[in-house]
């Protein structure tokens, strides 16, 4: 999908995202190797997404691998979340987990990884959207799900869809 298809389900103009895409990623270039090799790493290894449970809809960026040294690195970098191990069952290796559910962490985390993402744009795109609304509306408590959020959730739905 591109970013004009994504654009237009989210019912955004093009010059309002540009506009808001500089004001969000002004990084220095003294640490763009890091965050670039951070933005492959869940270009390959993560995921963006809006998770529905019983208490609403939750944003949530993950990175999973079974190396922990390089799940340490990543949290290292970004200074935001929390990392888990799940055992994989016998003669299989534990796997590590980053989660990043806070809206307000997702948010600076996106802030310095965007301009890198290669494949997740679009997700980043519509989860920017998501979590200003959840901070704008001072939802942090996640309560009522709006037709808003549940819109974002179905749009994040159709990019994750695994097979055909």
């Amino acid at each position: 999908m591109y970013l004009n298809d994504v654009l237009q389900k989210i019912n955004c103009r093009k010059e309002t995202y540009y506009k808001s895409m500089e004001e969000i990623c002004n990084i220095s270039s003294d640490n763009n190797t890091m965050y670039g090799y951070v933005a492959g790493i869940i270009d390959g290894e993560g995921s963006i997404e809006i998770h529905k449970n019983r208490s609403g809809f939750v944003p949530r960026i993950t990175v999973t691998n079974t190396n922990d040294k390089l799940i340490l690195y990543v949290k290292s970098i970004l200074k935001f979340g929390s990392i888990i191990r799940r055992k994989n069952g016998i003669n299989r290796k534990d796997v590590y987990v980053l989660i990043i559910s806070n809206p307000k962490e997702i948010l600076e985390v996106l802030k310095i990884i965007y301009p890198y993402l290669k494949i997740k744009q679009d997700r980043a795109i519509i989860m920017l959207y998501f979590v200003t609304e959840k901070l704008i509306h001072h939802k942090l408590i996640l309560c009522r799900d709006t037709q808003s959020e549940y819109n974002l959730y179905s749009q994040m739905r159709v990019l994750n869809h695994r097979g055909k």
